[in-house]
């Protein structure tokens, strides 16, 4: 199924919802809500989005996992050929053997090792790393999950 097959499923999937159909979190039931035909074409635009997201990060896992063991072969044979780097002239590209190195991410346990390494006193150690995270900013994310009804 191409993807613009995919697109009109779903174009098709959702052309007859309306918002108004769903449940709402909202406890008095006299409420009526204002729900505009602009916000209602925002929420199912959304949903055919997700939708299409959501099949197209299935289609690129399973590529993924058919392309490690590929990558792995193609590695260890530059490796026993002792070669860095491949051209592939049909295709005007080239594949390179690359190597780079990342340090990992500081954790608590270590920065207090070396914390009382240098200074050699547990209660002062302490008091910095509370300090520290006293002095960590907060980062707040809003934004909608969705759920399936099953």
């Amino acid at each position: 199924m191409s993807k613009s097959d995919k697109i009109k499923k779903l174009i098709n999937k959702y052309s007859e919802d309306t918002i108004s159909e769903y449940d709402t979190d909202s406890n008095n039931s006299n409420d009526d809500p204002k729900i505009t035909e602009n916000f209602n074409n925002k929420v199912l635009e959304y949903i055919k989005i997700d939708d299409e997201i959501r099949i197209l990060s299935k289609k690129t896992s399973e590529l993924k996992k058919i392309k490690k063991p590929l990558e792995k072969y193609i590695l260890e044979y530059l490796q026993q050929v002792d070669e860095k780097i491949i051209d592939i002239s049909n295709q005007k590209t080239r594949l390179r053997r690359n190597k780079s190195e990342t340090r990992k991410q500081l954790k608590q346990d270590q920065i207090k090792d070396a914390l009382l390494e240098e200074l050699g006193d547990l209660k002062k150690v302490e008091n910095i790393l509370k300090s520290i995270d006293s002095k960590r900013e907060k980062q707040v994310h809003i934004n909608i999950k969705r759920t399936m009804n099953k």
